[in-house]
């Protein structure tokens, strides 16, 4: 089983530098059918028990969750956000780009006050996090 979750990794990653600007919700849907596919072939070729099915698609699961919670990921998202809201006009513009700070604020855990050490750690997210605060309208 080990083998086949290696062979579902360099097949995510052949495709998604085929498909750079895929978004999360591109990404999620690739893993659905990847999860469904792959539980059949397990069954049907390969006569996987219930439990080497369970194992795998666990695995599969920490994998799936590895990705859409990298870095790289989430700036990307961020920034197609970011790129969007500028075409607003005020005040949804502003709203709009303090929910994304909010979002990175979580997800990258961004400390409430200033911390050099956090942004020598962080450049790229601090980059995106300082162009979307000067382009609100406060």
């Amino acid at each position: 089983m080990i083998n086949r979750l290696e062979e579902v990794k360099q097949r995510f990653n052949k495709w998604y530098s085929e498909n750079a600007n895929v978004t999360q919700y591109g990404i999620e849907e690739y893993f659905t059918e990847v999860m469904y596919n792959e539980a059949v072939t397990l069954q049907r070729d390969y006569e996987a028990s219930a439990i080497e099915i369970g194992e795998f698609v666990i695995a599969l699961n920490d994998f799936i969750e590895e990705v859409l919670n990298s870095t790289e990921l989430l700036l990307a998202s961020y920034e197609r956000q970011f790129e969007s809201a500028c075409s607003m006009k005020e005040p949804t513009r502003s709203r709009f780009l303090s929910n994304i700070m909010d979002e990175m604020e979580r997800k990258f855990k961004i400390p409430r006050q200033e911390s050099n050490e956090f942004d020598a750690a962080n450049p790229e997210v601090m980059a995106l996090y300082s162009r979307v605060s000067s382009a609100r309208d406060l």
